[in-house]
């Protein structure tokens, strides 16, 4: 299992496909998602790693998404807290993700949503628009 989890990793971060990349973060995101039976809790450090180091914002943006339904909920939602308060520069989609991410999460992620958008901790200003639509929905995409 540690051969093909190290082989998908690898995938993620070198192979010269972008959808391949993608592909290969979504299935490493599988065993740590609260939805298995067992779920692996080394896959948070395993994505965390694949972030850390890739340049490719779309397979940034597949490791957001993987992390908000990984099985360690307080551990994800402090990560894409984190996330969603930085001010991108440039057109960036992760704190948008992120936001995603955290309404897909449940009551854990509403509680982090609402707690950001009561701080006022949120830096981009679409974001901060964001957040305020969904207060309006008590922090529910409908």
């Amino acid at each position: 299992m540690e051969a093909l989890l190290n082989s998908l990793e690898d995938l993620a971060l070198n192979s010269q496909l972008p959808r391949i990349q993608q592909e290969a973060v979504l299935v490493l995101g599988l065993p740590g998602s609260f939805h298995v039976a067992r779920p692996l809790p080394e896959t948070y450090s395993r994505l965390m790693r694949i972030y850390r180091t890739s340049e490719e914002a779309l397979v940034r943006i597949m490791v957001i998404s993987a992390i908000g339904d990984l099985a360690v909920r307080s551990r994800a939602a402090a990560f894409l807290e984190g996330v969603v308060a930085r001010d991108p520069l440039g057109y960036n989609r992760e704190p948008g993700e992120a936001v995603r991410s955290l309404v897909m999460m449940g009551d854990e992620g509403r509680a982090v949503l609402k707690r950001l958008h009561q701080s006022g901790a949120v830096q981009h200003p679409r974001t901060r628009y964001s957040l305020a639509l969904l207060a309006q929905r008590g922090y529910r995409i409908k």
